[in-house]
């Protein structure tokens, strides 16, 4: 199951984590756990800055996170602290870098995820944000090193997954 709850901005989240557990927390342990109980993952969308939010989400049983957005949370930092409990639905800087990088700004992006997010066991889905509007030169380059790199498998022009699980979630 796959829901979007925009609940960060570019500099932190919309509300304080207080709020977060009174007032979003339960619902979202209801629904986790009624995926669960059906058999189903249960990923969520939301941008900015959620770090705070991290935690208590890993809690609950969230299986997927999308995105670590770019220039909101230092991706490294998320990585270590958080990188072996949930999968990280990692984009590709949609804001800066396929807009306006060139083919190398992109490839060393491509590579700089994996390197952050890769994890033996797995728990890396990347891709290039919410989609491209057109697939151009530097959405080409991602694509093209993703597939450089031992076994990564394309299942649309702008979404790669590597190794997303190598052992069950649930």
């Amino acid at each position: 199951m796959f829901t979007t709850d925009d609940i960060g901005t570019q500099t932190g989240p919309f509300f304080s984590l207080d709020i977060f557990r009174e007032f979003f927390k339960p619902y979202y342990k209801e629904l986790i756990d009624h995926a669960h109980d059906l058999g189903m993952h249960f990923w969520l969308h939301t941008r900015g800055n959620v770090k705070a939010f991290i935690p208590d989400l890993i809690e609950i049983g969230l299986d997927v996170l999308h995105p670590i957005q770019k220039y909101t949370m230092d991706e490294r930092e998320i990585a270590r602290e958080f990188g072996g409990q949930i999968c990280f639905w990692a984009g590709m800087d949609v804001q800066r870098i396929i807009p306006y990088g060139t083919p190398e700004d992109v490839r060393r992006e491509v590579r700089f995820l994996f390197d952050t997010y890769y994890r033996k066991e797995g728990r890396l889905i990347l891709a290039g944000g919410n989609g491209f509007t057109a697939i151009g030169h530097c959405t080409l380059s991602m694509i093209y090193r993703a597939r450089g790199l031992n076994r990564a498998w394309i299942i649309h022009p702008c979404t790669i997954i590597y190794r997303l699980i190598t052992k069950p979630i649930l």
